[in-house]
């Protein structure tokens, strides 16, 4: 019901969501055979980034462009994604129509490529995530993890009191009840002491490269996780650099359903 009267107020308003845009792209395509025939020929190849992120509206479109049974040899469609970020859900993102689509694409002889080298992190950073991930690690649907490899050689590696720390990753175990934002504003005030105290640094080749706090980034769950966090660096004296602040609900989206 609560949908219905959502649909009905975007009639009365002459508005449409971003999901029934998607929805009548599509639907205008099948329907009007002159206009699908002017995309197919416009745009010969088309390459989707970050496809683990697209919803089956969008693809539903991209098959009957790109992948349309009596054409698809006349163009090229690459698409580029990893399964495993399907999780997110991004703007309805969905592995099931990743899948079918690597399906569909696999079915009319398309070609398959993994990237194996991460250019990103460092070799002693990848090999841990490596060793992390293959612990019997579960994405659904029968998606496996694939070791990757470094792209970089002689990447840096941070030294700490005189000592080369050669562990990228480490896991600290809290009490219950303890106050995680506390402990982690105080840990990172700590390594600035360090930093300053030229304890803690990266030693990249000959170059010894400072630690700043712009170097250390906060994950979280939650708005409300990095709030607390950022409320206990700031009084310690710490800048924060937080982009984005707002909760999804008070987006302009969310307010629409709730109107």
């Amino acid at each position: 019901q609560l949908y219905k009267d959502y649909e009905k107020k975007c009639q009365q308003n002459n508005l449409v969501d971003f999901g029934e845009l998607l929805l009548r792209c599509y639907e205008t395509l099948k329907t009007t055979p002159t206009l699908l025939e002017h995309y197919q020929k416009r745009f010969n190849n088309i390459l989707v980034d970050e496809f683990q992120d697209t919803n089956q509206e969008q693809d539903n479109m991209l098959q009957a462009v790109w992948r349309d049974s009596a054409r698809y040899t006349q163009g090229c469609f690459i698409a580029v994604g990893d399964p495993k970020q399907a999780i997110y859900g991004f703007r309805g993102g969905d592995v099931l129509t990743y899948l079918n689509a690597f399906n569909d694409i696999a079915s009319k002889q398309g070609s398959f490529y993994r990237l194996q080298h991460n250019f990103r992190s460092t070799p002693r950073l990848v090999e841990a995530v490596d060793a992390l991930f293959q612990r019997q690690m579960q994405f659904g649907e029968n998606i496996d993890y694939y070791p990757a490899q470094a792209g970089k050689d002689g990447a840096s590696y941070l030294v700490e009191h005189g000592k080369p720390d050669l562990q990228p990753l480490r896991f600290v175990e809290l009490e219950k009840d303890a106050n995680e934002a506390y402990l982690i504003a105080h840990k990172i005030r700590e390594w600035l002491i360090y930093a300053q105290e030229d304890k803690l640094f990266l030693q990249d080749d000959d170059a010894k490269i400072k630690i700043e706090a712009s170097d250390i980034a906060v994950l979280a769950n939650s708005h409300h996780q990095l709030s607390e966090v950022q409320k206990q660096l700031e009084k310690l004296g710490i800048d924060v650099n937080r982009t984005a602040q707002r909760s999804v609900f008070e987006s302009t989206a969310a307010k629409d359903v709730a109107a």
